[in-house]
């Protein structure tokens, strides 16, 4: 076995659907079609096991590749991201590599490639992710969510906190396009920590237009940091936000994993004639 194909069917307007008859006839070629998360998770971690030199293909978008992040154990594992999906994030940011190792996140549990959040961003992705609408969901969601809002008081490195923004961040972009870390590294062994906290409305809505220019950490209010673990509690269950994938607890242990994960676009030219025609 060569390639193994995620597929998730009903990513980019159902353009996954439309290439799984050519990757079936592709010779020592398999694909998985995304059905239920756990399912996906196990199905990854199974096929990787069997085959550890074949590519692994992540054809959807950010969520589908959380999910086969968090079924790969082994970080040798090649691993290449389609861009199907409404945001593409972490693609816009790998598309030019050639094969290379890159740092993961874990909180409790869940992995993260890209950028996990508390505050009013997992608020976003949750309401966006109800939202049917596909197009500019993210940015949609802002404005509804920023007049709503109520800041998040957290307990962090001894300190509590009305949280607007907390990102733990790897890559540079969220929301389809959004720079909220523009100084990202992806192998550097730490997290960018970038922290907003005790904004009123106006203040807040200034932050996100700075951040939707990427000018947000010159802001008087945004502070940045390097760090490899994070504690972080909550005296009630709220969001969590891993990659755009959403969970609920109150308290959230954030460690980095180096090296984690391989990246490749260094794929089969046949196979490149399929996805990106």
């Amino acid at each position: 076995m060569e390639n193994i194909f995620i597929v998730n069917p009903k990513a980019g307007l159902k353009k996954g659907q439309e290439i799984l008859k050519e990757l079936n006839n592709l010779e020592n070629s398999c694909f998985y079609v995304t059905e239920e998360e756990k399912k996906t998770k196990e199905f990854v971690n199974y096929i990787t096991k069997q085959y550890p030199k074949a590519i692994l293909y992540s054809i959807g978008g950010d969520g589908t590749l959380n999910q086969i992040v968090n079924g790969i154990k082994d970080s040798n594992i090649k691993l290449h991201v389609v861009p199907f999906g409404s945001g593409n994030d972490y693609y816009r940011v790998v598309k030019n590599f050639l094969t290379e190792k890159v740092d993961i996140g874990e909180v409790n549990g869940h992995k993260f490639i890209n950028i996990a959040s508390l505050g009013i961003d997992a608020d976003i992705v949750e309401r966006a992710n109800r939202d049917k609408l596909y197009y500019l969901k993210y940015q949609r969601n802002i404005l509804k969510t920023l007049l709503i809002y109520k800041k998040k008081l957290l307990e962090f490195e001894n300190k509590e906190r009305l949280i607007n923004i907390l990102a733990i961040c790897k890559g540079k972009y969220y929301g389809n396009g959004i720079p909220i870390n523009p100084n990202y590294c992806l192998n550097n062994g730490k997290f960018n920590i970038i922290e907003a906290s005790n904004l009123n409305l106006m203040q807040m809505i200034s932050c996100y237009l700075k951040i939707f220019k990427g000018t947000h950490l010159n802001d008087k209010h945004v502070d940045v940091s390097l760090k490899d673990s994070l504690e972080v509690k909550s005296l009630y269950p709220i969001f969590c936000n891993v990659d755009g994938e959403v969970f609920t607890d109150t308290k959230f242990n954030f460690q980095l994993i180096k090296e984690g994960i391989t990246i490749t676009n260094e794929i089969p030219n046949r196979v490149k004639r399929i996805l990106y025609r």
